[in-house]
């Protein structure tokens, strides 16, 4: 299973290599593109972006009474947080840069709870627990750029690896994530990004792949603030999928940083929200 997993993420990193030079276009991160010269959200040739997402899950009791078959069981109050989460990105060449995820989890609760995490990790717990997460090793690539109706396409892949951080937030073994990432810029004040991708946790409980998506329509008040509402949602054989719904508010501080402040809740799960923050900053070289 494992061999076959990395067979398939080796022959997508290598298609994808192979169509980089068809494809090759000017890149800024996190901006809005100009239509037909750039692709969506890419970090710029010999610059590294770090991004730091500060996040926190509230379940209450009872949390999974509403659904059928969802990996959620909450016996007792539970927060599980990202203090943070850390994204290192680096721009090796254009429309190609590579990508480390680690970070610091942990989990908050006085009785027994079994959850799914946004990022499908399996999580069960009787105390609190916290400690480094599993460490992540990707790439993103720069496919299309935007122009009118065509969006901007961006293909995203990342292994997850045992062994490493906190046993009860590390998978058991390799865990590979598949994004394809979209843009629109439909006029000059709203734009749509949407993603859909396919996950192998790598968690012994969790032996099949899920599905994930998220639609997230924005509103720029000026070139520094704008508005999201983003819809997301996972997507499993077996099991009630679990979508969510939050509203992200986004501000450059300076040319390098900008700020996003978010919450939101599940239509599926009840007595249940999420907050979070994320610090952006980008470092050229």
């Amino acid at each position: 299973m494992i061999k076959s997993k990395c067979t398939v993420y080796a022959s997508i990193l290598f298609s994808i290599l192979i169509l980089l030079p068809v494809h090759v276009f000017s890149q800024v991160s996190g901006s809005k593109p100009e239509e037909g010269s750039t692709v969506y959200d890419m970090v710029d040739s010999k610059s590294l972006e770090i991004d730091a997402d500060f996040y926190m899950e509230k379940y209450t009791k009872g949390s999974a009474n509403s659904i059928k078959k969802i990996q959620v069981n909450v016996q007792s109050d539970l927060k599980y947080f990202n203090a943070p989460a850390i994204t290192f990105r680096y721009g090796l060449i254009k429309n190609l840069e590579l990508q480390i995820l680690t970070g610091y989890t942990g989990v908050l609760t006085n009785g027994t709870a079994t959850i799914k995490t946004p990022k499908n990790r399996i999580i069960s717990a009787t105390k609190n627990t916290s400690g480094l997460s599993s460490l992540g090793l990707g790439f993103k690539a720069g496919l299309l750029s935007n122009k009118k109706a065509r969006p901007s396409i961006a293909f995203t892949g990342i292994m997850n690896l045992p062994n490493i951080g906190n046993p009860a937030f590390t998978p058991n073994t390799v865990g590979t994530d598949l994004t394809l990432n979209f843009y629109n810029s439909l006029s000059k004040e709203v734009d749509l990004i949407y993603n859909f991708g396919t996950t192998w946790s790598g968690y012994k409980q969790d032996k099949s792949n899920s599905y994930n998506y998220c639609v997230s329509p924005g509103y720029s008040f000026s070139d520094n603030v704008g508005l999201y509402l983003e819809f997301t949602g996972l997507l499993e054989s077996g099991t009630t999928s679990d979508n969510r719904v939050d509203l992200d508010f986004s501000t450059y501080l300076s040319d390098y940083v900008t700020l996003d402040v978010y919450a939101g809740t599940s239509f599926n799960v009840k007595k249940f929200f999420f907050i979070g923050s994320t610090f952006t900053a980008t470092i050229p070289f």
